[in-house]
């Protein structure tokens, strides 16, 4: 996945937000797997960006999945502004977005990978102690 995916959602409020999942590496280089973030497009078209205002809602997909998946959670995006938020509704949607994205190799596969390689990672790290 070299080019941002987007998604836009409407919240119970009737806010709509940008969804961007990308692609990052961490502080060392490594790839951290997709991960997400979320702009309230209210603000599309004055100082922020083609996506709108970065509401401080950011999370690797991976763990959205996995801590959504029960399909009774919403995700709060910034609590100090009410109407920032996406409803348990809202993740019922994006979770099989997210999984859909990734077809060969499957969401699972390069779950595993992710997973497999951060466990290493951490193992070497502990080592040098």
């Amino acid at each position: 996945m070299s080019e941002p995916l987007i998604k836009v959602v409407r919240n119970d409020e009737g806010r709509e937000f940008t969804i961007e999942v990308h692609q990052n590496q961490d502080q060392f280089g490594l790839k951290a797997g997709p991960s997400v973030r979320v702009y309230d497009r209210s603000f599309i078209g004055e100082r922020f960006g083609e996506f709108g205002q970065f509401t401080g809602g950011s999370a690797y997909m991976f763990d959205l999945v996995e801590s959504h998946s029960g399909g009774s959670a919403g995700w709060v995006l910034d609590g100090g502004v009410p109407v920032w938020f996406l409803s348990a509704d809202n993740m019922n949607e994006l979770v099989p977005w997210f999984r859909s994205q990734f077809t060969s190799p499957s969401f699972d596969q390069i779950k595993a990978w992710h997973d497999r390689n951060w466990a290493r990672l951490l193992e070497g790290l502990s080592n040098r102690e």
